[in-house]
């Protein structure tokens, strides 16, 4: 998951051991509506890159499969 974020662009990352780090990065969230949309935006524009595109996916898929 580390990979797909980029923090404060498009999701917050924090350790996953720190509950705190984890309840504040949520708090943030819930309180900041201009951080909640950028991070909206962002994540909306990662997904729709080609990297994600499902016939991309498919063709990755199916080149493993065939080297198996």
């Amino acid at each position: 998951m580390v990979e797909s974020i980029q923090d404060g662009k498009n999701g917050i990352l924090v350790n996953a051991e720190d509950a705190v780090s984890f309840a504040d990065a949520m708090q943030s969230l819930i309180t900041d509506q201009n951080l909640m949309s950028l991070l909206k935006h962002g994540a909306r524009q990662y997904g729709n890159g080609d990297e994600y595109d499902w016939h991309n996916i498919a063709k990755q898929t199916m080149s493993v499969l065939m080297k198996h």
